[in-house]
């Protein structure tokens, strides 16, 4: 599984280099107009990173899972907790239903994947800061994170982004307080946060 989460990697970077990109359109304009407008564009931009990381890695997670068919009994307890919680939406508390439950294969392999578990278990919902992140991985999957490590500047992304998605200010007000300097800085620390959350994965993956 030492490669699994290449083609996360691959992705992460190819995000954070259209981030560059928007970063270089901003710092290279100089009107003050189209700076604000730039800066909110660069919020969603940021944003669409962090969920589209997320999003990735949870998807592979259950990839892997299903490739590797390992038992459900390998799996972290925080883990095999959200895949009955997964079961038991689907079947509802029916006794009949309970009881060919545990006749499942899939209890015993975990054969799921995301886009099915999604259909009964939201993990996330334009609501993803260093908090958040930290539930779903810990509480959910049972995947540690290091300490220290919750980057606030992910709960101010997340706040401009849903301010602006909600209609509740505009693109030329969101971020019309937001220095350059300070931008460029919030850029660089969602994307090693990111990448930490990355490694946490792959260490994750690599030890089960």
């Amino acid at each position: 599984m030492l490669n699994s989460l290449v083609s996360v990697k691959n992705d992460a970077k190819a995000r954070f280099y259209d981030i560059q990109i928007m970063l270089d359109v901003l710092k290279n304009n100089n009107k003050v107009d189209y700076q604000v407008i730039l800066k909110s564009s660069l919020v969603l931009m940021i944003y669409n990173f962090v969920e589209g990381v997320m999003n990735n890695l949870i998807i592979t997670l259950f990839d892997v899972l299903q490739q590797e068919n390992l038992s459900i009994k390998q799996l972290p307890n925080k883990f095999q907790k959200t895949i009955f919680d997964y079961y038991l939406k689907k079947i509802g508390n029916n006794s009949g239903n309970l009881r060919r439950y545990y006749g499942y294969d899939d209890v015993k392999i975990c054969k799921i994947s995301y886009e099915e578990i999604s259909k009964y278990l939201k993990f996330f919902s334009g609501n993803l800061d260093a908090k958040s992140i930290r539930e779903i991985s810990c509480d959910k999957f049972g995947i540690s994170l290091p300490n220290g490590i919750d980057e606030p500047a992910l709960l101010k992304v997340k706040n401009y982004r849903n301010k602006l998605a909600h209609g509740e200010t505009k693109f030329s007000n969101t971020c019309q307080d937001i220095t350059l300097e300070e931008m460029e800085y919030m850029c660089k620390q969602v994307d090693t946060y990111l990448n930490t959350i990355i490694d946490s994965y792959e260490n994750f993956l690599n030890s089960i």
